[in-house]
């Protein structure tokens, strides 16, 4: 929201662009992933689910956990997870006290996304921009808190 703007005098205009810019933002974020992360990866995953492993601690968590470091709707973190732990990018297992709660962890091979989409980073032209992508976004959600 510009600093001169109070919460209450924004206009539906003004949210609109801002989504708008938003998505417009994640797609090219999704885009450069594919192109720079995804396109080297055997089985190729998604970019979504590239940056679920990104999200994961390298310690691993628990399922539930991932819906809220990445603010994710659960039956999309739970599909995500079948098909990172089914391509051998994750690993899971489940609690023997709660059956329900699972804990997941990078293998070796999801270690390997990690150290391909640091690499995209550091070296890659376009790395730069995802970088510069993600300032933008971080700024924008600041200021949206």
């Amino acid at each position: 929201m510009p600093k001169d703007v109070s919460a209450t005098e924004v206009s539906v205009e003004w949210a609109l662009e801002t989504v708008t810019l938003l998505e417009r933002r994640l797609a090219r974020f999704f885009e450069l992933v594919d192109e720079n992360v995804c396109a080297r990866l055997n089985p190729k995953i998604s970019p979504a689910q590239v940056l679920l492993l990104m999200r994961m601690p390298a310690s691993g968590c628990l399922i539930k956990e991932l819906t809220i470091i990445g603010a994710y709707i659960g039956s999309n973190v739970s599909y995500n997870v079948k098909v990172l732990e089914q391509a051998g990018y994750i690993s899971y297992w489940m609690q023997e006290s709660d059956r329900r709660t699972r804990f997941v962890m990078r293998t070796d091979k999801g270690n390997e996304v990690y150290r391909i989409f640091e690499s995209a980073l550091a070296y890659n032209n376009k790395g730069r921009e995802v970088v510069r992508i993600l300032a933008i976004e971080r700024e924008v959600s600041r200021g949206i808190e």
